[in-house]
């Protein structure tokens, strides 16, 4: 993302094309499917996509796509918040936060609706790819205009149905391994094994870890240990806790352990992550 706050890519993809694990980034992304079909899976829960369905992904928060049976084609927008909130000034708070930080907000566009935000998206690119004077602000611009747009139809659509809706979970396998990761998300401060997970949840230990890596690209402990680290990166933005003290509430009881495991995860020390994406508001 750097030196630019923004990024516009198209690109297509073959069927059975997984994303390498579970990941999060520290800047919005909006997922437009242009055609295929996808497996989104983001903080614990699964969606299909088909073409003309949007999907917008909140700051640091894990997800993981793979493609379905099909190739893909699909257009993503990586951007900072510094590059909208100045244009949208008093009302930024609310278009975000309904666009990012409802409960991973997936929406299938009709046709007409499709074209609206197709032609967005194509003159975006075509913008980003020509440059041309003064382009930055064409973009900006356009991108407030389609996430305004979407953001209204996100608020009408929640008057008729609940957001649940949206899309729900397909697959057999991933319900089950949603619900694990339902009970990780609830209880990574304790220690979580698999023989736990096979009592609690009345699997074996082989079904749990096949399907578990397969759906995830992660081992349970290394999944436990994501989660504890995307809580400790939380933590450390947000509060003004000790490191010491976030090592033990995220359920770490070596602080060298915690270190390691952080630098693992995010290639740096929770010191360096704090005085790097601390919030404004904790200064």
């Amino acid at each position: 993302m750097q030196p630019s706050p923004y990024l516009i890519h198209k690109w297509k993809t073959k069927k059975h094309h997984e994303m390498p694990g579970l990941h999060l980034h520290p800047h919005y992304e909006i997922y437009y499917l242009l055609s295929g079909c996808k497996q989104y899976f983001i903080n614990g829960r699964s969606y299909k996509l088909n073409q003309g369905d949007i999907i917008f992904v909140n700051r640091f928060e894990l997800h993981q796509t793979n493609n379905i049976q099909s190739d893909t084609d699909r257009i993503l927008i990586y951007f900072q918040e510094c590059f909208v909130r100045p244009a949208l000034a008093a009302q930024s708070y609310e278009v975000l936060s309904i666009l990012f930080q409802s409960q991973h907000c997936v929406l299938s566009l009709n046709v007409e609706q499709q074209a609206v935000v197709e032609q967005l998206l194509y003159a975006m690119l075509r913008e980003q790819k020509e440059k041309p004077p003064g382009h930055e602000l064409v973009i900006q611009s356009m991108l407030i205009q389609m996430m305004v747009y979407v953001s209204r139809l996100i608020v009408l659509y929640r008057k008729s149905q609940s957001n649940d809706e949206v899309s729900q979970p397909f697959d057999p396998n991933f319900e089950r391994v949603s619900s694990i990761l339902t009970y990780i998300n609830e209880h990574y401060r304790e220690n979580i094994t698999l023989d736990l997970l096979t009592q609690q949840f009345f699997l074996s230990p082989y079904y749990i870890s096949r399907m578990f890596h397969k759906l995830t690209g992660y081992s349970v402990v290394q999944y436990v240990n994501r989660v504890r680290i995307t809580q400790a990166q939380r933590q450390l933005r947000e509060s003004n806790d000790k490191i010491t003290d976030i090592c033990t509430q995220i359920g770490y009881s070596n602080s060298t352990h915690f270190g390691t495991m952080f630098r693992k995860y995010t290639g740096t020390t929770p010191s360096e992550y704090r005085s790097r994406y601390r919030e404004p508001s904790n200064l």
